[in-house]
């Protein structure tokens, strides 16, 4: 188990470093770091280099016909996770809810988590709205999910 958070927290660890804007100001002359790009190119980047969460998984959001619909188009390499992906109204008391519909994905065996399914290319979850106090117009809903880079090996931390 304590091998397990080790492995976890080492790739969320790994995966941060590539996902915070970070840049390096020469403090020497010599230094070889000056730049993302050259620190990038020196560990074998240039197209090699993760996207942002907001290009690999591009979200789209729609109400219609008393739901809420998510959308997902997933960037080529990638890969989200079914279980991650979760719709909650933001305010529980104005409105209720039915559960959430996902699309059925893809069987995959991830070596933290086991055989899961997640999904390639595109995907999409549904949220029934059951009853409102206020109408469904003044509902807010919180849309999280969490997905990979398969050829760099790295997950995102959930969005």
């Amino acid at each position: 188990m304590i091998i397990h958070l080790l492995k976890t927290w080492a790739k969320v660890a790994f995966t941060l470093l590539f996902l915070l804007p970070v840049s390096f100001q020469s403090v020497a002359a010599d230094n070889p770091f000056s730049s993302l790009s050259d620190l990038g190119n020196s560990m074998g980047g240039g197209s090699d280099e993760p996207l942002g969460p907001d290009l690999a998984f591009i979200l789209s959001t729609k109400s219609e016909n008393g739901q809420v619909i998510a959308s997902w188009e997933i960037a080529d390499g990638h890969y989200m996770y079914r279980d991650k992906v979760k719709i909650t109204a933001l305010n529980p008391d104005n409105i209720s809810t039915g559960p959430i519909k996902r699309d059925e994905g893809e069987l995959k065996h991830d070596e933290f988590f086991g055989d899961i399914y997640v999904y390639h290319h595109q995907a999409s979850a549904s949220l029934p709205i059951t009853g409102s106090k206020d109408g469904a117009r003044s509902a807010s809903f919180k849309i999280k999910y969490q997905g990979c880079d398969e050829k760099l090996g790295l997950c995102y931390p959930p969005i």
